[in-house]
């Protein structure tokens, strides 16, 4: 399961003349209040129809407590191919988004 996976930028400079632009990449991070077991049937709904998979399952509803973690912040390594998610076509490589900031008046 990966379902606490969230990207985002920090201290980051901006632009200071206006129309400037300035792009930066984001990596991946996992919120660390879950164990990411990989398997569907842990997914929330309505994770698993975002899949674009024939999911049959009803899947958690909720977090489960069986799966909690300390909620360390690390760096997500991706889908590793523990549970029944495909690595390659579920997985991904750093960085996850490109951000780009413009100054406009």
């Amino acid at each position: 399961m990966t379902p606490r996976r969230f990207t985002g930028l920090d201290t980051v400079r901006l632009p200071s003349d206006v129309n400037a632009s300035l792009t930066y990449v984001a990596a991946s991070y996992d919120a660390g209040t879950e164990k990411n077991t990989e398997r569907f049937a842990d997914l929330v709904p309505p994770a698993q129809t975002l899949t674009g998979l024939d999911w049959e399952g009803e899947g958690t509803g909720m977090s489960d407590p069986d799966l909690a973690e300390d909620g360390v912040i690390t760096p997500h390594p991706g889908i590793m191919g523990v549970g029944d998610q495909d690595p390659e076509r579920f997985g991904w490589d750093d960085p996850v988004a490109a951000v780009q900031i413009e100054r406009i008046e």
